[in-house]
């Protein structure tokens, strides 16, 4: 089964990138297994962040053996 990683990440300042950065802040907002859920509550969060933080979906397999 697919599940889907959102992570927000903290937008530069527009002098220097004013894209998301891991080199900032970031955190995991939730892991779901609907896709079209996880964009809705990257978007509700993006909203409620003012716009502070992008957003980055990921998708995994469950149980995926991850490669060092």
């Amino acid at each position: 089964m697919k599940v889907f990683v959102v992570e927000m990440l903290r937008n530069n300042p527009p002098h220097r990138t004013g894209y998301p950065s891991r080199e900032g802040h970031s955190y995991v907002l939730g892991v779901y297994t609907n896709s079209n859920l996880a964009e809705q509550e990257a978007e509700k969060e993006e909203e409620y962040r003012a716009g502070k933080y992008g957003w980055e979906i990921n998708i995994y397999e469950q149980d995926e053996e991850l490669m060092a």
